[in-house]
Formats: C-alpha cells, sequence, structure tokens
C-alpha cells in the first residue's frame, strides 16, 4: 500500500468493525443470509438435480467415475534413513518414474513430507488402507470413491461420515446424503457444525466427523457449485425433447390423413365412412390398395412440421453442450468411432482434462481430513498417474538423452521402471559405446584403374601417365581392328 493510500484510509474501520461486526463479514463470506436456525443449504435444488442423472448426464458422470475408481489409490510413508521399518508390512521402494510423479504433485501434505529427508516408500497393508478397503458393512472403497465423485458432478458436494474410536482414529466411513446436509453457522464460526436431515429431527455432526468433498464455486463459500448447475439448461432440454418424442411415438393426436368434403356429414355418416375406409384400408394385409374417392372428398396427407424434425439437431446440441462441461469426449460416449486412433485420444483427453483434476481434489481432501487423524506426518495417500504415457515420445526423449550423453542405458532403464541388469555398457555415455563399436575411424578406400592402386605411393603425375597409356592402347587397337576390316 502506497502513502497516499494510507493517508486516505487513516480514520476509516475495518470491515470487522463496522456495523454488524463478525457477523456481517461471515454472512458475506457466506453468500447468503442464514436461516433462523443459522443453517444455510447449497444454492439450486439438490432433489432436482439429483433428478436429472439420466441420459447424457448419466453417460458423462459415470465415465468420470469409472476413470477414478480405475486409478489405483496408493499409501507412502517417508522413511530416515536409520528408521527401521518392522511396523510396517512389506514396504517397497519406488521407481524413478514413481518418485518423478509424486514430486509433480500440487497436494500440500505430499509436498509437506518430500521436503522432508528421507526414503519414500509404498506401503500395502496399514490401519488407513484396511479402512479404504473396507469403509463400512455395506460397501466398501470403491463405492465410497465412486458415490463421492457421483455426488459432486450432480450438486457439487459430497459427504463421509468418519465414525472415531476412542484414540481419535476413524474405524468407519459412512456416505451420506448430500440434499439431506445442511451447514450451520455462527456469528463467530462459518462453520460450526452439520446438520443432518431425517424422518424424525436433524442429526448433529461436528466438523471434525465429517469429511466434505467439494467443487470450486465463487457464489458460495460453504458449500460447491456442480458441473451439472451449468449444464441445467441442457439437461432440462434433453428431457424435454425426450418426453415429446415419447408422446409424439405414443400419441400424437392427429391422423396420418385427412378426408375433406364440402358437403355437411351426419353423425352416422361420418361414422360409416370411418368404418369402411378402416375395413378397407386398415391392417397389414391392406398396406397399398388403392382408393377412389367419391362425392368431393379430398384425401390430404399429413407430415411433421420443421420444427417438429429439429428434435435430432436439438439433441446433438444438448450432447455436445454436456460432454464440453463434463469434459468428456463424444468418442467416448457416442460409441460411434471405429478408429483405435480416434479412441485412443478420446482416452487421453478424458484422463488428463477430467479424471486427473478429479483425482487431485479428492486425494488433497483425503489427506487433510482422512490421514492426518493418524497423526502419522509422514505418511501421504496419493493416485498413481491416470494419464496413459506416450511410449513413442518417452522413448524419443531417451535416445535424445541418451544420444547427448545427458545419461546412460543404466539411468534410462531405471526411469523406465526396468529390473537393474549388469553389463560394462551400462554405465558408458553413447560417445564411449559408439567409438568402441565402430573402432578405429577408417579411411576411404582409393579408386582403382585396372587393379592399381591410384594411392600407395604413387603420384599423381604417374597416375596420369598410366591412364594416358592406356587410352593410348586402346585407341590403337581400334585402329588395327578398323583396318582389318
Amino acid at each position: 500500500m502506497g502513502w497516499l493510500s494510507r493517508i486516505k484510509g487513516w480514520g476509516k474501520k475495518s470491515y470487522s468493525q463496522q456495523t454488524g461486526g463478525l457477523a456481517a463479514l461471515i454472512q458475506a463470506l457466506i453468500g447468503r443470509s442464514l436461516n433462523v436456525r443459522g443453517t444455510s443449504i447449497p444454492r439450486g435444488n439438490a432433489y432436482e438435480l439429483l433428478d436429472r442423472w439420466r441420459g447424457w448426464v448419466y453417460a458423462c458422470v459415470m465415465r468420470r467415475a469409472n476413470g477414478v475408481t480405475s486409478t489405483p489409490l496408493n499409501l507412502y510413508v517417508s522413511k530416515a534413513k536409520n528408521e527401521k521399518v518392522y511396523e510396517y508390512t512389506n514396504p517397497r521402494s519406488l521407481g524413478l518414474d514413481e518418485v518423478k510423479w509424486l514430486k509433480r504433485s500440487s497436494d500440500p501434505c505430499v509436498k509437506q513430507v518430500l521436503s522432508s529427508p528421507g526414503e519414500i516408500l509404498k506401503l500395502s497393508k496399514h490401519a488407513i488402507t484396511d479402512l479404504l478397503l473396507n469403509p463400512n458393512p455395506l460397501g466398501d472403497g470403491m463405492d465410497l470413491l465412486e458415490l463421492a465423485c457421483i455426488c459432486m458432478d450432480l450438486v457439487g458436494n459430497a459427504y463421509w461420515l468418519k465414525r472415531l474410536s476412542p484414540d481419535g482414529t476413524p474405524y468407519e466411513v459412512w456416505p451420506l446424503q448430500p440434499q439431506r446436509m445442511a451447514i450451520a453457522s455462527t456469528t463467530t464460526r462459518p462453520l460450526d457444525h452439520y446438520e443432518y436431515s431425517s424422518t424424525t429431527m436433524p442429526i448433529i455432526f461436528a466438523p471434525e466427523e465429517i469429511i466434505h468433498f467439494k467443487c470450486p464455486s465463487p457464489i458460495d463459500s460453504l458449500h460447491g457449485f456442480a458441473p451439472l448447475q451449468a449444464a441445467a439448461a441442457a439437461a432440462i432440454l434433453e428431457d424435454l425433447i425426450m418426453r415429446y418424442n415419447k408422446a409424439l411415438l405414443e400419441n400424437d393426436a392427429r391422423p396420418d390423413i385427412m378426408l375433406k368434403t364440402t358437403n355437411s356429414l351426419t353423425t352416422e355418416q361420418y361414422t360409416e365412412m370411418i368404418e369402411r375406409w378402416q375395413s378397407r384400408f386398415g391392417g397389414p394385409d391392406n398396406k397399398g390398395l388403392p382408393a377412389i374417392l367419391e362425392g368431393g372428398l379430398e384425401l390430404e396427407k399429413l407430415g411433421f412440421s420443421p420444427r417438429e424434425l429439429m428434435a435430432p439437431q436439438y439433441l446433438d446440441m444438448v450432447k455436445n453442450t454436456i460432454c464440453a462441461i463434463y469434459a468428456v469426449p463424444l468418442s467416448l460416449v457416442t460409441m460411434t468411432s471405429a478408429s483405435r486412433a480416434s479412441a485412443e485420444t478420446g482416452e487421453y483427453s478424458l484422463t488428463r482434462h477430467a479424471i486427473l483434476p478429479l483425482c487431485n481434489r479428492l486425494q488433497r481432501k483425503l489427506n487433510s481430513g482422512l490421514v492426518s487423524m493418524w497423526n502419522q506426518p509422514n505418511i501421504f495417500l496419493a493416485f498413481d498417474n491416470p494419464v496413459a504415457e506416450d511410449i513413442m515420445t518417452n522413448a524419443k526423449a531417451a535416445m535424445l538423452r541418451l544420444d547427448a550423453d545427458v545419461t546412460v542405458p543404466r539411468e534410462e532403464r531405471e526411469i523406465m521402471g526396468f529390473p537393474p541388469i549388469e553389463g560394462p555398457w551400462l554405465d558408458k555415455p553413447a560417445s564411449e559405446r559408439h567409438a568402441a563399436r565402430v573402432g578405429a575411424v577408417q579411411k576411404p578406400k582409393p579408386s582403382r584403374i585396372d587393379g592399381e592402386p591410384m594411392g600407395g605411393g604413387t603420384s599423381g603425375a604417374e597416375a596420369l601417365e598410366s591412364v594416358n597409356i592406356k587410352l593410348s592402347e586402346i585407341i590403337d587397337t581400334l585402329g588395327n581392328l578398323e583396318a582389318r576390316s
């Protein structure tokens, strides 16, 4: 702040010192006025959002959720140099590619552990891994993560209830329905407790009992903004189109043809004409029979209007909008492309722009809300890289490093995760390996004329003289042949 701004700000109160104090500040942060009980619910009706879970929304949401559950989630520990590892079951050292992936993480918990000196090991068995494998009697860890992804994509929020043991560590984790959860605030605490609605009375949960996953929201500090809220118009339009098409197929409330006449008909004549026409041309056996109209009758065929024929185009627009918002390529939800290259491109785009950000959001919340309950600052959870590596690009990069003597073959094998092998050439740079393989540089062999070398002790003048002698001999031979003829 400059000196002029400081002078202008003299005598002014801070926001928290103005009318309302901290309560007004909390209300401004929340972005809404609290109700009588001091609770707030997300913007938009969560029940209406969950009701849109069908069609293209269902396809995109399940694609993203299945991509997350297909990505392994591992537990890591940082071991000091002289620390014993007997308390951990089957710890495994990491390859250079795994360490490189962890160092790229944006998770603060991972960065803090990696900043301390020590070897990073992967744990196959721990109380945390056991809990995530069997979080509750009604489901497994895959169901838990899948429900979290679905709820965040539909309503922007997902809630897990942690049942705590006497030592403060969780022994069960239960998923809660986000549409029934409300966040309570007071004049001094933006997050005081959670209220879960039930059939009788709300159930109160302390903040440390709940893990709250949420999407980022610029309009609400307590709740997330779901992708479905951004795609609400497209989802509603899809529902209207599908309902219209269903009604059109069942009964469009109009005949296919119309018989017109200038004469007025009695009820008996009208009924008789309909029955005769139906008996004559109704049914599959009478299809295609000619009709003869008399008595001033005219036939008019009724078709679809241009607006009714626009429904497929509207569906394409809906599909493109929903897939773009959820970052799911069309080739993965339409299943119409037979090209393997396009399918691989779609998978890469999905994992890079949809699965990877979702894994990062889940990972940060799991480390801060679940792993931290064990009071072990040297452990953390991390997803594997969901993005398939480009084999050709990595191979070209490895060749460039080897040719430039940046690395040696042993280092490249470690980077690629290959098992160690022994050999005298593994620690030699490319220049030494090529020199040993080719040997001494060979000079080009001299040209020969009639078996005699043009070098190797023969001067240029002598070589030219020998060429002239050969030419003269050839000319004499041709002259003798011409004289004989």
